[in-house]
């Protein structure tokens, strides 16, 4: 036991030593790309020019049970919002919110490999094709 704790010790002196002795802007190296290069990148993104949330307004109607039938063919993602037995229902602030979200996961993911999608569960509402939201 203590042969392992010293060989470990070892290995993290050899590491900061070997760490601190590089130049500071090459210090932190992920397959040979810097951290002032990877930020660079993240701001030149299109996803770094859009906002987090896009406008979305969530117009559907709350229910305590899955919309059928599914938008979508397979199984989709369902969304559910979970109230917790002394928590405050803020259902209506967070719809929309969730709507958002999933709108910027399906976009980001969308850039990412244009092939495939998370398949999120949607249902026909009013103003369009929306999430299909769980209260609880």
């Amino acid at each position: 036991m203590a042969l392992r704790a010293t060989m470990l010790l070892l290995c993290l002196a050899v590491a900061t030593v070997a760490g601190a002795a590089r130049d500071v802007d090459t210090r932190w190296v992920v397959h040979d790309l810097t951290q002032q290069q990877a930020r660079t990148l993240a701001s030149s993104s299109p996803a770094a020019r859009t906002p987090a949330r896009a406008a979305a307004n969530w117009c559907g109607t709350v229910g305590q049970s899955d919309l059928a039938p599914n938008a979508i063919a397979g199984n989709p993602v369902h969304w559910v919002y979970a109230i917790p037995s002394d928590g405050a229902d803020r259902f209506v602030s967070y719809a929309s919110l969730m709507q958002g979200d999933a709108e910027s996961i399906d976009a980001w993911w969308r850039g990412q490999d244009p092939l495939r999608t998370p398949r999120n569960d949607l249902a026909p509402f009013p103003c369009g094709m929306q999430l299909d939201l769980t209260l609880f």
